[in-house]
């Protein structure tokens, strides 16, 4: 991890605007705890290069791990509006609605995420979690049908989600 740091801040010395440099070193600060610097980072490369999803959804994820939900949001937003087939923005946009509690939102961006990635298990498992919430169990129950389809033999642990979802819809 060092020897990366050490090469993109070697490479951030020559080409101080490269936005790809920038959002690497961005990323590499937010893995080792810095989440100023690597905020910043990311910030300046978006500056050079907004139309780039990536950065939006890194800028997003380092955001929402702080807490800050509105920017989370405004982030995934952005990453979603550049590139509409992005299913895991679309998924942490729905994770930001659903902590929001909005859960209309939420399940809007859950099924987005859904269609894209069909074959995801978790995508339809988010699904399926956000439509308890909202009380429709006929979609719950479409949801958690497809995960099952996909998970074959369910592991304890989807299981014991599975079943947090049916206890919610007082099932």
């Amino acid at each position: 991890m060092q020897a990366a740091a050490n090469t993109i801040e070697q490479g951030l010395r020559s080409a101080p605007n490269h936005p790809d440099l920038l959002h690497l070193g961005g990323q590499v600060a937010l893995y080792a705890g810095d989440t100023v610097r690597g905020k910043e980072l990311v910030r300046q490369a978006i500056k050079l290069a907004p139309k780039v999803a990536l950065y939006h959804y890194n800028l997003g994820s380092a955001l929402f791990a702080d807490d800050d939900l509105d920017g989370a949001l405004s982030s995934f937003r952005q990453a979603v509006r550049i590139e509409p087939r992005f299913a895991d923005a679309f998924t942490n946009l729905g994770i930001v609605f659903s902590r929001k509690k909005q859960h209309e939102e939420a399940d809007a961006a859950f099924s987005v995420a859904a269609k894209l990635k069909p074959n995801d298990l978790q995508a339809h498992l988010n699904l399926a979690i956000c439509n308890m919430e909202l009380r429709e169990p006929d979609k719950v129950i479409a949801a958690i049908t497809r995960v099952e389809s996909l998970a074959g033999q369910p592991d304890s642990e989807l299981l014991h989600q599975i079943g947090n979802i049916y206890r919610g819809l007082g099932r």
